[in-house]
């Protein structure tokens, strides 16, 4: 790399990072501030027949999704699943017949659900899973309380 070259371009050095050689006022306003773009949409010409076809369930106990649905799949035929936050998953079926047959069927499923309904636009999830990822954190710092104030 060229001599001078991060001085040139306005960059900084490792060593002048850890120094603190260039003071925050020297950041313009730009740099400060990320645009942030919003996007609204009303939901009109979604298709949501397919809903007609799903049913809820709200898992007993935060598990390996992944198991409960490869056991239910093993008995079932499910079209698509998917994770609606909260304790909430969401399968749809080929028909209404599938549908009613699987909520009907309570032994295959109340090992892991505490109920499954026929989806309606009432069901809202009250909380969701995020997964976020930290880079850098000392081990020192690795403890519950440490990242119980980060959440």
């Amino acid at each position: 790399m060229p001599s001078g070259f991060f001085r040139e371009n306005g960059g900084s050095s490792f060593a002048e990072v850890v120094r603190n050689v260039h003071s925050m006022k020297e950041v313009s306003e730009s740099k400060m501030y990320q645009k942030v773009e919003v996007m609204y949409w009303d939901g009109e010409g979604n298709d949501t027949r397919w809903l007609e076809y799903s049913v809820v369930g709200v898992l007993k106990t935060f598990t390996d999704v992944s198991l409960v649905v490869k056991t239910l799949l093993d008995s079932q035929v499910f079209f698509n699943f998917y994770y609606l936050g909260d304790k909430n998953v969401i399968w749809d079926f080929r028909s209404l017949k599938d549908r009613d047959s699987f909520i009907n069927n309570k032994v295959l499923w109340k090992d892991y659900f505490s109920s499954v309904t026929a989806w309606t636009d009432a069901i809202t999830p009250q909380a969701r899973l995020a997964w976020v990822e930290f880079r850098g954190i000392p081990l020192d710092c690795w403890c519950e309380n440490f990242f119980q104030r980060l959440g």
